[in-house]
């Protein structure tokens, strides 16, 4: 979202109370495509995740049906684009793998093994630990199936807890290490200039505002008007975009009164008003770097690992 990711996506959600497919119409239940069609990451999204999402303990999710379905959408949604055009390919997977309730047909997933490798579909698999032993037998038919899927097209699989440590490698952030210089104080008015290095920082996203009117949160551009003045009369001329140069119809454009002008942050792909008290709440003073001594403690509390020898 921050980046601005051309990627595209669609959620697809199994073991819901409803049903709406965009392709193999009437062979599944329970599955629900909330988006029609790929479309790029967006807040909108994040809202529907976190708070209209959930366990559903009234229908079962079966896994294997959505990823039939998630293969044929992917199908249908790359069939006629350039090869040029795509860098890849990617199901995600979110599941405890227990939505299996009957007999794990074999012809299901040599189907599913053969679409992934025909449409070269990378399968990423988060759930539980493959390697441990499953809770329920519900969760042991899923976990044997999901590992011959796995093993067989080439996927890999992570438990929710690694899934979150390699998140960092789906959008690398190329960063040149450079020494801050700061003061070590060891006593009063003891200093020790020392040249320290980050090895981990947060991610910060560049302060990008915009013109939006304060009414619809649409994003404004200045027009320029040329305009024919006489008797009495003032014909609009033509319309010209000041941001491209681009002509317009002379009934498209809309005058925003300049009380309802102000400043858009854009927060990844939204726009949302920011107006000046907004933009006095959110500085804040930073404090400069230091570090300070605040006591020493006993030999014994100090691991081998962290005592350096000179």
């Amino acid at each position: 979202i921050f980046t601005e990711s051309k990627d595209e996506y669609a959620l697809v959600l199994f073991g819901s109370e409803n049903t709406h497919l965009r392709v193999c119409e009437g062979d599944f239940t329970n599955i629900y495509f909330h988006n029609d069609d790929v479309t790029t990451a967006n807040i909108d999204m994040l809202k529907v995740l976190e708070n209209e999402v959930g366990t559903n303990m009234k229908t079962t999710g079966d896994f294997l049906n959505a990823l039939i379905v998630a293969i044929e959408f992917l199908k249908v949604q790359c069939d006629g684009l350039d090869v040029k055009e795509l860098t890849g390919k990617t199901i995600i997977l979110l599941s405890n793998l227990a939505g299996v309730f009957n007999q794990v047909d074999q012809e299901t997933l040599t189907s599913i093994i053969s679409g992934l490798r025909l449409l070269d579909i990378d399968l990423i698999v988060i759930g539980p630990n493959l390697t441990e032993e499953p809770e329920t037998q519900e969760q042991s038919q899923g976990v044997d199936a999901i590992k011959e899927i796995v093993e067989k097209a080439s996927g890999s699989s992570y438990t929710f807890h690694d899934a979150l440590n390699n998140l960092k490698f789906f959008a690398p952030k190329k960063t040149q290490a450079r020494g801050q210089p700061f003061n070590f104080e060891i006593g009063q008015d003891v200093f020790i200039p020392m040249q320290m290095y980050v090895k981990n920082s947060e991610f910060s996203t560049k302060m990008s505002f915009e013109t939006v009117s304060k009414q619809t949160n649409e994003n404004l551009h200045k027009i320029r008007q040329y305009r024919k003045v006489g008797d009495g009369t003032e014909d609009v001329l033509d319309e010209i975009d000041e941001e491209n140069g681009n002509g317009l119809p002379k009934t498209t454009a809309k005058i925003v009164d300049k009380v309802d002008i102000v400043k858009g942050y854009r927060y990844g792909s939204t726009l949302v008003a920011f107006s000046g008290i907004d933009m006095e709440m959110s500085s804040i003073k930073k404090e400069g770097k230091q570090l300070q001594l605040l006591s020493f403690t006993n030999r014994e509390n100090v691991s081998q690992l962290w005592i350096l020898y000179f």
